[in-house]
């Protein structure tokens, strides 16, 4: 199957920019975001709406909001994306690791 090249540093400014307020504090943008760089305007539209989905903003607790993204990943098959959450947001949300096991 194909897949998307991600877009390799050096970056453009601008796509450099766009990846640098994608990602939190000086953590190098995570592979999605990278593939999603390929194309500027698609990305920074996404950003806008990811901002909202990951924010404090959204109507779903930060904990309701992880388990349905990574029930959804698990479904998907999305193991890198599922991982990342688990990593960046399991502890945080309160997820032990019997309950993370649970949702794939």
């Amino acid at each position: 199957m194909s897949r998307i090249a991600l877009l390799d540093p050096p970056y453009t400014d601008q796509a450099g920019a766009l990846l640098a307020r994608m990602m939190p504090g000086e953590a190098p943008p995570i592979g999605l975001f990278r593939m999603f760089a390929r194309n500027i305007p698609m990305a920074d539209a996404m950003h806008g709406w990811g901002r909202y989905e990951l924010g404090r903003q959204l109507t779903l607790t930060m904990r309701e909001r992880e388990i349905v993204i990574d029930r959804t990943c698990a479904l998907c098959g999305c193991e890198y994306e599922w991982g990342v959450h688990m990593m960046t947001f399991a502890e945080r949300v309160g997820l032990t690791r019997e309950q993370a096991a649970s949702l794939v």
